[in-house]
């Protein structure tokens, strides 16, 4: 959704207060779809004050709790993410600074409007937490099965040899084999 600041930059001293419900229904992590909970009515709340001609310092905040798999077991995981954001805008009248982090400014504008949906995907993928986990000791999935390890014991054969000790092990096999020992 495009919000347009056109007179906000023009005005100073000007406040604007919007309440914003996003319109994405799912934010993609490592090539995962994970949705906003449903029955949630997330509403960010934006805060527009023009602190001179061409300069608008922007403030949103709100929470939106997205539903994403455990990252050992795939277990739904609600997944809380916090939107606090403020920024300074700047707007294509205001004079051009040389400092480069003041260009990051105006990366979500088009001329005077706001790009709130890439804005807040950006937060979020900032935000999003490295490892998901249904709980601190989740046991995963078995690499054998694929059984729930948290719900139940497979018994599954789960050993992996060291692949370093094949050649040793072939040694060993090779005197079981025959009944002699290795010399």
């Amino acid at each position: 959704m495009q919000l347009d600041l056109s007179e906000n930059f023009r005005k100073p001293g000007k406040e604007t207060t919007l309440s914003y419900e996003p319109e994405f229904s799912e934010s993609f992590r490592d090539g995962t779809a994970c949705s906003l909970k449903a029955g949630q009515k997330p509403v960010i709340e934006f805060r527009f004050v023009t602190t001179e001609k061409g300069h608008v310092l922007m403030t949103a905040k709100g929470e939106l709790l997205f539903e994403a798999p455990c990252d050992r077991c795939l277990t739904p995981v609600d997944v809380p993410i916090r939107i606090d954001l403020e920024r300074e805008l700047t707007g294509p009248e205001a004079e051009k600074s040389e400092d480069p982090e003041e260009d990051e400014s105006t990366e979500d504008l088009e001329g005077h409007s706001l790009d709130a949906e890439a804005l807040l995907l950006k937060e979020i993928s900032l935000a999003w937490p490295m490892k998901i986990l249904c709980r601190e000791d989740c046991k995963g999935l078995c690499p054998v099965c694929g059984a729930n390890r948290n719900e139940k014991q497979c018994g599954c054969d789960t050993f992996v040899p060291d692949p370093r000790m094949a050649g040793i092990m072939d040694l060993f096999n090779q005197a079981g084999n025959n009944g002699k020992a290795v010399e």
